[in-house]
């Protein structure tokens, strides 16, 4: 990258008062409908192309430190299509290093190189999207970029990390970065979790397959949701039919395994709203079972419903003998 640099200054003759009129900055914004976080960025000069093309991006994202469900764990990272390929961004992260405790440090390095795209005009003083992304494990707290010459900054320096920020554009000749606008960017945590509740077709026939579903519900007021899971274990009496498959609408995944499925990285839409999982069951014998001796597990974003989620008031399913049906007709002598 250095050798690019002085490759323009050659090329081009920039000089080093021209550089510093380049004053690019940073804002993190929180979107609380669709759950996103977006780095925007603004510079004090005009750009077109080719010139607005980006050369580096590098941004120092703070998140509160946690484990398993309370970890902040970027996903969907996308780049603004008009800036740059969705290829060229990389994560890496520090968490909660001893001279920076309750704090984990997200680098978002975004190196554009040689890829092929024609880069947006960059208006001065005007504010454009760079990249988003979003909270595997739904809203943790305020996330911020970290500030230059901080006390927070000078200690990751001196410890070797390079927890600063880059904001290099072709016709600024190299890294305009100067500060951050705006505050930190503060999510909406749910009023109350979402809901996950079971049901099943009734009456089941045994040998027959008949349907479980899962059905996640949000409530009035509630935000859109990222990262719901939890793992679901049929009562006894049911199984999944061989080579079972779950036919999901709630986004992330679900896997059977036995007689349990698991869902991981579920989204939901803001305000009443519901998404349901569901997959073939078959029934072992005649009689009843009662769908609340089966058991939720570990619930990520979303509570388990009344009785197992199988409601207030359980209805047993109705599992009736499987009828044979033989060919009428007369018999010839």
């Amino acid at each position: 990258m250095k050798s690019f640099y002085l490759l323009f200054f050659l090329l081009f003759g920039v000089n080093a008062g021209a550089l510093l009129a380049q004053q690019g900055q940073y804002k993190l914004s929180y979107d609380g409908v669709t759950q996103t976080y977006t780095v925007f960025g603004k510079v004090s000069t005009a750009y077109t192309s080719p010139m607005s093309r980006f050369a580096n991006v590098f941004v120092t994202v703070v998140a509160p430190t946690g484990a398993g469900a309370t970890r902040f764990v970027p996903t969907n990272l996308q780049t603004a299509p008009s800036l740059a390929s969705s290829n060229v961004m990389s994560l890496s992260r520090l968490d909660n290093p001893a001279y920076a405790a309750g704090k984990d440090y997200l680098f978002f390095n975004f190196e554009v190189g040689s890829a092929n795209y024609t880069p947006a005009a960059i208006a001065a003083n005007t504010e454009f999207p760079i990249f988003s992304f979003q909270s595997q494990n739904g809203c943790l707290g305020d996330l911020y970029i970290i500030v230059h010459n901080s006390v927070e900054y000078n200690a990751l320096q001196t410890n070797n990390i390079n927890g600063g920020q880059a904001f290099s554009i072709l016709g600024a000749g190299g890294d305009t970065y100067n500060a951050n606008y705006g505050g930190n960017a503060t999510c909406v945590a749910a009023v109350t979790p979402p809901t996950v509740s079971v049901s099943y077709s009734n009456p089941m026939v045994v040998g027959q397959q008949g349907t479980m579903t899962l059905t996640v519900t949000n409530s009035s007021g509630n935000p859109a949701q990222t990262g719901i899971g939890y793992t679901y274990t049929l009562p006894s009496g049911l199984s999944f039919p061989a080579g079972a498959v779950v036919t999901n609408a709630c986004g992330g995944t679900g896997t059977i395994s036995g007689n349990t499925i698991t869902f991981a990285s579920g989204i939901m839409a803001s305000g009443m709203a519901t998404c349901t999982l569901s997959a073939p069951v078959m029934a072992a014998a005649q009689g009843t079972i009662n769908p609340s001796t089966g058991s939720f597990g570990s619930p990520v974003n979303v509570i388990i419903g009344a009785n197992n989620g199988a409601g207030v008031s359980p209805v047993n399913i109705v599992v009736n003998a499987a009828t044979c049906n033989a060919n009428a007709g007369l018999l010839g002598y």
